[in-house]
């Protein structure tokens, strides 16, 4: 095995690498941003030189660049494990999926050690577009939680700086900790969980009264309840056109029509977001599903909304 010969290779390589992590890492954010899924961190980064020959040492794979598929690393730090679950889908839905490999629930309850999810992906075709040379290159996409991750990094330095290894007499301590991240972790978790629960009980409290005849005071309620996570406009909202607001008489028959839609908005927000922005304010948002429904009555030359229209049920 030629290691200078690995070297000239994987350097020649690197500007492949940079265009990769150039397209896969905004993929990864915008797709997080949109979904409204909180993280602490969102990184990547290109193995070292050395860290790579590192490993083609100890693993002597045949064909280093085809075999080691974390050249390319990107990393997501959630808050909660329960968001591990939510970025899981964004992957699965967003890259090419060649692995998984679940760290966590694959684990023996006794087992030393803490850890997340790792994935091996490649861009979708769409994704590669001209850009031939990215397609069949692998990378790796690690998810983890503050707390995994506090616990990953200090291990990994620990372990790998003591020549043998942990010693055994410091093992205890080592199980000790692990337990210690995992009881703070379960308890932040329970917290999210209650504030939560908190969060809707408030916003139960503060409903409109959906009977009320549609006007400019309880429309700026309504968007408020209905559309919590967005962007709310000041001062007056009768900003939607009245031709499309007044086939509605009451707040409840609106807003019928606008839980029924909500798919249908997320999907076109993401395809055509607006301008400054990946997300509409609430009034924009209602402004939206109205048009989505509405425009081709106005005009049906050309019905720019239907594919829209047809996730509506």
């Amino acid at each position: 095995m030629n290691l200078q010969n690995i070297r000239r290779d994987l350097e020649k390589k690197r500007p492949t690498f940079e265009m990769l992590e150039q397209k896969a890492l905004p993929i990864l954010k915008d797709e997080l941003e949109h979904r409204q899924i909180h993280t602490h961190a969102v990184s990547s980064r290109i193995k070292p030189v050395q860290s790579f020959l590192d490993k083609v040492r100890r693993n002597k794979p045949s064909y280093p660049l085809e075999e080691i598929n974390d050249i390319l690393g990107l990393r997501v730090v959630c808050l909660f494990q329960s968001d591990l679950y939510c970025v899981r889908k964004v992957i699965h839905d967003c890259f090419e999926m060649f692995s998984e490999h679940n760290k966590i629930d694959s684990m023996e309850v006794n087992a030393f050690g803490y850890f997340g999810f790792h994935f091996i992906v490649g861009l979708r075709e769409k994704d590669i577009a001209s850009n031939s040379e990215l397609r069949g290159i692998l990378f790796e996409i690690q998810v983890r939680t503050i707390c995994m991750d506090v616990w990953a990094t200090m291990s990994h330095y620990l372990d790998y700086k003591i020549p043998k290894g942990i010693p055994e007499d410091l093992r205890r301590d080592f199980y000790a900790l692990s337990g210690v991240l995992y009881s703070v972790e379960s308890q932040f978790q329970a917290l999210a969980h209650k504030t939560k629960k908190a969060r809707k009980t408030d916003s139960q409290k503060s409903l409109p009264d959906l009977d009320q005849v549609i006007d400019s005071n309880n429309l700026g309620q309504y968007l408020h309840w209905r559309f919590p996570d967005r962007e709310h406009v000041c001062g007056p909202v009768w900003v939607v056109r009245d031709r499309l607001l007044q086939k509605y008489k009451t707040l409840k028959d609106l807003d019928q029509v606008v839980a029924k839609s909500l798919n249908a908005l997320l999907l076109y927000e993401k395809e055509r977001p607006p301008q400054g922005g990946s997300r509409f304010v609430d009034i924009g948002a209602l402004e939206m599903i109205l048009l989505i429904l509405h425009e081709h009555e106005l005009d049906d030359r050309f019905d720019y909304y239907k594919k829209y229209r047809d996730l509506i049920k």
